[in-house]
């Protein structure tokens, strides 16, 4: 697997194709066909590179955050650390699904499954989330990614699992990457007060005048906590008395991207009706363009200035991958392009000098009555989820396939925190 610094310095000379190509675009012979299969071949390479840079990025935050933890473990947990191992997690997480089955058992299993204090006979396997999941932060603070304390089966948990569910809902969850992420205990109402006095001010009194007054209404925004599922996953009760296959990576990885995919598109586009309140659809209007099929440079420089200033610092561009590639092509009066790629390590392209942000749930095309591009303060947009994601058995549901199904849930919401000053705004397409 390449490194991080590996993947950009790959992705370094298509830097210099994409800004040839689209120098030749403004010279009057115009392109090709053969430019124009270039163009879509060499963005496309491009940004598959992003993505792997993003992730390579965050897998090394992880695994180094993950030895911070071990370290720690140790010190905190000497006479435990030296008996539990990633391996026995692991082995005693595939022992609970052998026995979930009704299957044998593994003597390797069940001998893990001891170690680390796991009852085999629990009907749900519950892993208890890091507060700072699937953010950018690293809160080296967190020492234990499990669920509940070490005596109540949190050694149980392995930490390949966590990571691999953390890793697929950066990769997934493009919201979450740049909003706010709160991590609750509970699944109660979560309140955040909100308020507008930006139309009021201050007065000039004069000697002995009575002070003046001025009342101030506070809204609130609430949160809520929605099931989000990863849907069935069957499995044969062969495979899952087979010790050699590593299960944990399997099972991790697809009830991740499930659950990661499933609830971007609820965090982008939800409807706010008994589900998530996505981005788009909370989202103001702050320019609609001239041509219903079309998107230019004024139009994006009007998106960007019809966002309050204070909104301006911190901001990001949020769009599908199709209207990255339309957007690349764009120059301002002055012949300067707007959008610049991001070079050095850790550091996103940008378009006007704010970060893009590629999210595939969002409109693919430019197209009549559509919401194309948003722009804004997503750290306003706040998504909460429950720490605990749950892992179930369905017992008996497939046995007549002498197959085994189990389903992971999470519980989830997400809303933008406006005072009435409209913190994210989306183009509108005529």
């Amino acid at each position: 697997m390449f490194e991080a610094k590996e993947l950009r310095e790959k992705r370094l000379p298509l830097v210099g194709q994409i800004q040839q190509l689209r120098d030749r675009n403004q010279t009057d012979e115009g392109w090709t066909d053969e430019d124009n299969q270039q163009w879509d071949r060499v963005n496309k390479e491009y940004n598959d590179l992003t993505r792997q840079i993003e992730v390579a990025e965050r897998a090394e935050a992880v695994a180094v955050r993950t030895e911070d933890r071990q370290q720690a473990n140790q010190v905190d947990n000497p006479s435990r650390s030296e008996v539990v191992t990633e391996d026995d997690r692991c082995k005693a997480f595939q022992g609970w699904l052998q026995r979930s089955a009704g299957a044998r058992v593994t003597a390797g299993c069940s001998a893990a499954a001891e170690r680390v204090g796991l009852d085999l006979n629990r009907s749900d396997y519950v892993m208890g989330l890091p507060r700072d999941w699937a953010t950018t932060r690293q809160a080296h603070e967190h020492r234990q990614q499990s669920a509940g304390t070490d005596s109540a089966g949190g050694y149980a948990v392995p930490e390949t699992m966590i990571n691999a569910v953390e890793l697929a809902m950066l990769q997934f969850g493009n919201v979450a990457a740049v909003a706010d992420v709160i991590t609750t205990d509970g699944g109660g109402p979560l309140k955040y007060p909100t308020v507008n006095d930006t139309g009021n001010s201050g007065t000039l009194e004069g000697e002995n005048d009575a002070l003046a007054s001025t009342d101030i209404t506070f809204g609130e925004t609430q949160l809520d906590a929605y099931i989000v599922s990863s849907d069935i996953i069957k499995s044969s009760v062969a495979l899952l008395e087979d010790e050699e296959v590593n299960l944990v990576q399997v099972i991790s990885d697809i009830l991740a991207e499930r659950i990661a995919r499933k609830e971007n598109a609820l965090l982008t586009t939800g409807t706010g009706s008994s589900q998530h309140n996505g981005v788009v659809t909370a989202s103001a209007v702050g320019k609609t363009t001239a041509g219903a099929t079309a998107i230019t440079a004024d139009e994006v420089i009007d998106l960007f200035h019809s966002v309050d200033p204070s909104y301006r610092t911190g901001a990001n561009w949020m769009m599908h991958d199709n209207i990255a590639l339309y957007l690349r092509k764009l120059k301002d009066g002055d012949n300067q392009y707007l959008w610049s790629p991001g070079l050095q390590s850790g550091l996103p392209d940008r378009m006007l000098g704010a970060p893009v942000s590629i999210n595939q749930d969002m409109q693919s095309s430019v197209a009549t009555a559509t919401k194309t591009v948003l722009f804004g303060d997503f750290k306003k947009y706040k998504v909460r989820r429950v720490r605990q994601l749950r892992f179930r058995r369905l017992t008996e549901l497939y046995a007549g396939n002498d197959q085994e199904g189990f389903v992971a849930v999470i519980r989830s919401d997400g809303d933008l925190l406006n005072a009435g000053t409209n913190p994210v705004k989306h183009m509108l397409q005529a």
